[in-house]
């Protein structure tokens, strides 16, 4: 790996993972928005933090080891990472809610539609984040297949 690869990679695993904030921080504005509820700046700030942050563990826990192991394989297209990256999302949304998959499926007791009709939409929000932090990163590496 020459040095302007590596400083690419380098680039794309510190600056994708911010792409979740700003997606987060943009569904929690739009939403507000929707249903009319007032959000202050402090909360926008929160969500947007805890959207990288959620970027910075997946990109830590899922990421390097997948672009590696993609880079190795060939896979570099840029729907390959869309696809994993959307997929990286949703399973980071699954670790963090527990039962998350028997919730909206009905098969947790006491749990109402309305909370069910909440987490699916919001696994699909990180499942987006996912997908534009994939994207941010594959433009800004422009991943090669790995010379054997």
């Amino acid at each position: 790996m020459n040095t302007g690869v590596l400083s690419r990679t380098i680039a794309g695993f510190v600056l994708a993972p911010l792409t979740c904030g700003a997606t987060t921080a943009t569904w929690m504005i739009v939403s507000a928005h929707v249903h009319d509820v007032p959000v202050t700046l402090t909360e926008i700030r929160n969500i947007a933090m805890l959207g990288v942050l959620a970027g910075y563990v997946c990109t830590a826990v899922g990421g390097i080891p997948l672009y590696f192991a993609l880079r190795y394989l060939g896979w570099t297209s840029l729907w390959t990472f869309l696809l994993l990256g959307c997929l990286l999302g949703i399973f980071a949304f699954e670790l963090t809610w527990p039962g998350g998959i028997k919730t909206y499926l009905g098969l947790a007791p006491n749990v109402d539609f309305g909370l069910r009709s909440g987490l699916i939409i919001m696994e699909v929000m990180c499942g987006v984040a996912g997908t534009i932090a994939a994207a941010a990163f594959w433009l800004i590496v422009k991943p090669q297949p790995a010379s054997r």
